[in-house]
């Protein structure tokens, strides 16, 4: 047998991921077999590279096998777009998905699709149907490859394939192995294909089962095996998968590909694996299963275990076997090793006695020793073609991963007994002899509930059995000691035989019990004196002197001591023992044991083995240990010069207490402290005796009575100071200037004396000294003095900055003046120099004439522009005066009208705090006149006259013609006569008042003027 071979698929790609099923071995067949496929598209025509977006739900194709062919597989898959339908027919049977394939890829277009292949074993159907026509059918894809995920990039595809297995007695003995799974391109997959025995490489071949191929995409397309590129008639070598079909010749068998290869040029004799390789530069290509033919002529070796048979702590198993050679193409030689496992370790050898033929069997028995250390339930395992030696075997196979078969097994045992079973004691019933109970064996011993236990007079009997000991709870002994022997069976029928005494005893025994009294120590000493007392009380006898007692703490011995004298039955014996105790431990768990030697074991025996101790839990004493530094207590003098003071020093006491039972005690001496005499009876209000500082002593006492001291000072002081505080009254900026001044006031308000005068002053801006100044005079108790100091505020500060005023600091924290509070002393604020809005030039206005030089203008989308912040306010104004006094503002900024060309206009931008000033100009131009070409000189008010918007007062040297449609001159004006009304004025024109017919004239305007030198010709109609 040759060691099995892993083997890995290696799915490369470029600019795509997969969820796929990587293709695998999925059935092998060895013998006189072939293949063939069957199938055909769904798709109506190649999606590429004409869309096409529709798809079939039925097709059908024909299986020719010759009349000797014998079907032994058929395996059907079918395949498209989408996550898949599973339910479908094939020649009108129900179909449903035994295994699927799904996949989902990352397309070049960015955007995730899924595929499905879905698999149904039909073997005994198209076994039934033979030769003729397959349909598949009801596999509907309709709505999935219309969709434009699909169809837009043309990936939308169905089809189906039946994959056959046949066997014919004129073919070679081959090797078939169907690979499957879901793979695809672009760019490049890797296969390997494993469990290949290659012995003749002659009629080699290898088919495909693909989907999506396009014949129109051959990018880079190439099919290698063994890095040999594949081709054919109907597949060249640059485009492998191209909707074709091997068996039936077809090229129109769209998006799909059944191609089947010659591959004996491809492989090597001992060839184990093959390499596929598929790459594509473009078209997308999915392979779904591989099928490969070799000839072979192999044996198949194979085993099974039929029966294990043991008996009781036999330590073997008589094994009978069968070797096969099923699955083969060739005889499988005699002496072919078999080594048999017994968990693990190697029990047994054997070998093949005759030649197995291609399908025949021999069977053998033998015998395997059980290794020592095995467990009684074991895996046994048996392993044809295995020399036993780690080196696998020696007859190459078609399979080399069936050789083994495993078998459940257990030894048969006898039931463990003890090394050495209690005996019993009995009381002596005045014969030397006693009645006794052993009939808790009869459960104790067993091991399994179906164990039986009994009990004999004699190992003989045991052993037979015979003449068992019925009366096991009240069993008269025969002798002092008597052996009993007993007798287990499991239900296996193995058997253990063990034995005890029966001793019979007097019963007349002391009882010892004791009792602690008290417990001495002393503290911090580890070490301690305990007073007891022995009793034997209970008692039958006496109890002797020298019956020995063990002290224990925590379950350590911390000392023996013994009985001095006999005690008689009813009396008892007092003593002390005295021992320190080891270790760092405090905690103490002492158990005092009488008839203990200090190992648990006693030398009387009493009658009653249980009542022998007493137990005693507390502590060590440990004195407290204080850690707190008590700060030394400062008040003022309750006159001046005494040097008394009231102290309250009662907050200590909860300060030290490690535990609400402990005692805090003040005292004057240190020897009152460690007496714990003349306590302090008012530590919360004490009056000092004059001595400054005073020492007080403290006494910390817990509940065992154990102590610490410590002390701490009291001191009377001067109190009678003046308390500086100072506010900023006022802060004074101007627009754009970093120079502000500050009015601020010195308060001795909660003061007990006059505050100096000469008090420092100290300005800080962001913490940095800027300026000093002092008070002028003696400010009394409850005065004030208030100052204005000026600052100039350097450039390197920012706009926004904290001012800080100090009294009584000289520019580096301290003072001059002791205060009765030193932290009040400072005032902050925080400043922001004001800044003019900074504007830009806003861009000058030029309009037309309207007359007179004079121009309507709109300039209110600068109420906008011009703010330098969403709160600014702009405003305009016609003089420099009027916007510096913001009076007479110009409101209707959106159509002013011009009183001087050119005119300044002044703009005054706010910012609540400053304001700035700009200006720009209005000016005019004269532009070309506006005609309005209908008169109708009827009196009422519109279109009376030909009106020419922007030409009086604005062209003076003008001259307009008015001429009729035969080019008579009608009338003629300038700038000093009227508009025209419609009248002759130089031909007489019209029946009455001069008024000229309706109609068209036309008019010639000529402005005389050098900006416009060529005349404005046009016509104007006149009419009622």
């Amino acid at each position: 047998m040759k060691i099995r071979l892993l083997h890995t698929i290696l799915l490369l790609l470029s600019g795509f991921f997969a969820n796929a099923q990587d293709i695998s071995l999925y059935q092998q067949f060895n013998g006189r077999y072939d293949f063939t496929f069957v199938g055909n598209t769904l798709n109506p025509a190649e999606n590429n590279p004409t869309v096409t977006c529709t798809i079939n739900t039925s097709s059908s194709e024909n299986l020719n096998l010759n009349p000797d062919d014998e079907i032994i597989a058929a395996y059907l898959y079918w395949a498209g777009s989408g996550t898949g339908d599973f339910d479908i027919k094939l020649n009108g049977t129900d179909i449903t998905a035994e295994r699927n394939f799904p996949l989902l890829a990352l397309n070049t277009d960015g955007q995730t699709r899924a595929y499905f292949s879905a698999f149904a074993d039909v073997t005994d159907l198209v076994q039934a149907t033979g030769n003729g026509t397959y349909t598949v059918s009801e596999l509907d894809l309709t709505a999935v490859v219309s969709e434009p995920l699909y169809c837009g990039i043309k990936t939308n595809f169905g089809g189906w394939a039946i994959i056959v297995f046949y066997y014919n007695p004129n073919l070679p003995l081959n090797q078939l192995n169907l690979y499957d799974g879901l793979q695809y391109v672009p760019t490049a997959v890797n296969i390997t294909l494993p469990s290949l025995n290659v012995i003749d490489n002659v009629g080699a071949k290898i088919g495909f089962l693909a989907w999506e191929g396009d014949s129109s995409l051959a990018v880079n397309e190439t099919l290698s095996i063994n890095g040999n590129p594949l081709s054919n008639a109907l597949n060249p070598v640059n485009n492998a998968f191209n909707g074709t079909n091997s068996v039936t010749g077809s090229n129109t068998l769209y998006n799909m590909d059944l191609d089947i290869y010659d591959i004996q040029n491809n492989i090597n004799i001992g060839d184990e694996t093959a390499d596929i390789t598929l790459l594509s530069g473009q078209d997308f290509v999915m392979i779904n299963a591989i099928v490969t033919k070799l000839n072979s002529q192999l044996p198949d070796a194979t085993i099974t275990i039929n029966n294990a048979t043991t008996s009781c702590n036999a330590g073997f198993f008589e094994i009978n076997y069968t070797v096969y050679n099923t699955n083969s193409t060739d005889v499988l030689p005699a002496g072919t090793p078999i080594t048999f496992y017994a968990d693990g370790q190697q029990a047994g050898f054997a070998v093949t006695v005759e030649e197995l033929p291609i399908g025949g069997s021999e069977s053998g028995t033998t015998i395997i020793s059980v290794p020592a250390g095995t467990p009684q339930d074991f895996e046994l395992l048996a392993v044809v073609d295995d020399q036993g030696n780690g080196q696998g075997g020696i007859v190459t196979e078609t399979n080399e991963e069936n050789n083994f078969f495993v078998l459940e097994v257990s030894q048969i045992l006898s039931p463990p007994l003890p090394v050495v079973i209690p005996n019993v004691i009995g009381c002596d019933d005045g014969s030397g002899l006693a009645v006794f109970d052993f009939s808790g064996y009869e459960e104790s011993l067993k091991t399994d509930p179906e164990d039986t236990v009994t009990f004999y007079n004699s190992e003989a009997d045991a052993n037979v059995p015979q003449n068992p000991i019925t009366n096991t709870s009240a069993f008269q002994s025969t002798s002092n000691p008597q052996q009993i022997f007993v007798r287990v069976e499991n239900e296996e029928g193995c058997v253990s035989i063990g034995s005890f005494l029966l001793v019979t005893d007097d019963c007349l025994y002391p009882d010892g019990t004791i009792v602690i009294n008290n417990l001495e120590q002393s503290c911090d000493s580890r070490t301690i004196t305990i007073s007891y007392t022995v009793n034997n009380f209970n008692s039958q006898d006496i109890l002797p002197a020298g019956t020995p007692i063990a002290l224990y703490n925590n379950g350590i011995v911390i000392a023996t001591t013994a009985t001095l004298a006999d005690m008689p039955i009813g009396g008892s014996e007092s003593g002390t023992v005295t021992v320190t105790i080891p270790g760092s431990s405090l905690n103490l768990n002492i158990i005092i044991v009488v008839d203990d030697t200090g190992n648990g074991q006693g030398i009387e025996t009493e009658t009653d083995e249980t009542n022998n101790t007493a137990t005693l839990s507390g502590t060590l004493f440990v004195s407290p240990v204080i850690t707190e530094v008590l700060p030394n207590l400062t008040e003022c003098e309750t006159d001046n010069g005494t040097n008394v003071g009231v102290f309250d020093f009662s907050a200590y006491i909860a300060l030290l207490q490690n535990n609400p039972t402990d005692i805090v005690t003040f005292h004057i001496s240190q020897n009152d402290a460690n007496s714990g005499d003349n306590t302090i009876t008012d530590p919360a209000s004490y009056i000092s005796d004059g001595n400054n500082p005073q020492t007080i002593y403290v006494r910390l006492e817990n509940e065992n009575g154990c102590f610490d001291t410590t002390s701490f000072t009291l001191t009377a002081i001067d109190c009678l100071f003046p308390d500086a505080t100072i506010t900023i009254a006022d802060i004074i900026l101007q627009c754009d200037s970093r120079i502000i001044t500050v009015e601020y006031t010195v308060n001795n308000f909660n003061g007990f004396d006059i505050l100096p005068g000469g008090l420092p002053i100290s300005i800080y801006v962001n913490g940095i000294l800027l300026d000093y100044t002092e008070t002028l005079l003696d400010i009394a108790i409850g005065g004030s003095e208030s100052g204005t100091i000026s600052l100039v505020i350097p450039d390197d500060i920012a706009l926004n900055f904290d001012l800080l005023f100090v009294a009584d600091d000289m520019g580096s924290g301290t003072g001059i003046v002791v205060e009765t509070d030193e932290t009040n002393n400072t005032d902050a604020s925080l400043v922001s120099l004001p800044l003019s809005p900074a504007l830009q030039q806003p861009e000058s206005f030029v309009s037309c004439n309207i007359g007179f030089g004079l121009g309507v203008f709109d300039f209110s989308a600068y109420e906008e522009t011009l703010k330098t912040q969403p709160d600014d306010t702009v405003y305009f104004y016609a003089t420099e005066a009027d916007a510096n006094q913001d009076s007479n503002r110009i409101l209707n900024t959106s159509a002013y009208t011009s009183t001087a060309n050119p005119q300044q206009i002044f703009v005054r931008v706010d910012n609540q705090t400053c304001y700035s000033l700009t200006s720009f100009m209005l000016s005019t131009k004269k532009c070309p006149p506006t005609t309005y070409n209908y008169v109708t000189p009827n009196g009422d008010g519109y279109n009376d006259s030909f009106f020419v918007e922007g030409l009086r007062n604005i062209f003076l040297d003008f001259k307009m013609s008015i001429y009729n449609r035969w080019g008579s001159l009608v009338w003629t004006g300038n700038h000093s006569t009227a508009d025209w009304d419609g009248v002759a004025s130089v031909d007489k024109v019209g029946p009455e008042g001069n008024t000229v017919p309706v109609g068209t004239y036309y008019f010639v305007l000529e402005l005389n003027d050098a900006e416009y030198p060529e005349p404005i010709v046009g016509w104007v109609y006149v009419t009622k």
